[in-house]
């Protein structure tokens, strides 16, 4: 990123350069300078269009973790970190208003510390059960800061802004899909118990 900035300051460098050359001709009627100056202002736009490509280019390939819910698993409520960028990063530290823990009673702050997410990976932590004695209490506003670095040691930190709350009412039947399937294998749990029992009858 250094680099960037530091073309981006040289091409200003140029650009102010080549218009006192221009300016200094002018006074001075000579045309040598003045061709000279609209020299300097032409290498300017390439400079300049050149950083504006590595920074965009620099932007696209770094990484960008993100805190977000994830109910992939019927009746769960979970946690998600996703590196939504192109590149690897790693997890520093996060700041949240709230204390976040999963199921386990583990500290997920504590948990993701220098967790290593490559691009377009996630890692998921179990949070809320329906039905837990305590699950609607589970349902808070978080907010706070997650920070992270890419391996050159950049640095980056995005907001959390995670509105639990407002998914309280959807746990349970957020994905017909998922309930059938956890309702399938229900069902084939209970009928290999019933199974199960019929041979401890019969013997």
């Amino acid at each position: 990123m250094f680099s960037i900035r530091s073309l981006f300051v040289i091409s200003i460098i140029i650009l102010v350069s080549g218009f006192y050359v221009v300016y200094w001709g002018i006074h001075n009627k000579d045309i040598a300078l003045i061709v000279s100056g609209f020299g300097l202002i032409g290498s300017f736009v390439g400079m300049y269009s050149s950083a504006q490509t590595s920074k965009r280019q620099y932007e696209q390939d770094r990484p960008y973790i993100v805190m977000k819910p994830n109910q992939d698993r019927y009746n769960h409520f979970q946690i998600e970190f996703t590196n939504v960028g192109n590149s690897a990063g790693i997890i520093k530290r996060i700041e949240l208003n709230e204390n976040l823990v999963t199921l386990r009673d583990e500290s997920i702050p504590e948990l993701i510390q220098e967790l290593v997410l490559e691009g377009k990976d996630s890692i998921t932590f179990p949070y809320i059960i329906s039905g837990n004695p305590d699950y609607k209490n589970k349902f808070m506003n978080f907010s706070g800061l997650i920070h992270y670095e890419d391996i050159n040691g950049n640095v980056f930190k995005n907001n959390i802004i995670l509105n639990l709350k407002q998914h309280l009412p959807t746990l349970t039947y957020n994905d017909e899909a998922l309930k059938r399937d956890y309702e399938i294998i229900q069902i084939s749990k209970t009928l290999k118990s019933i199974d199960k029992s019929i041979e401890e009858l019969t013997k």
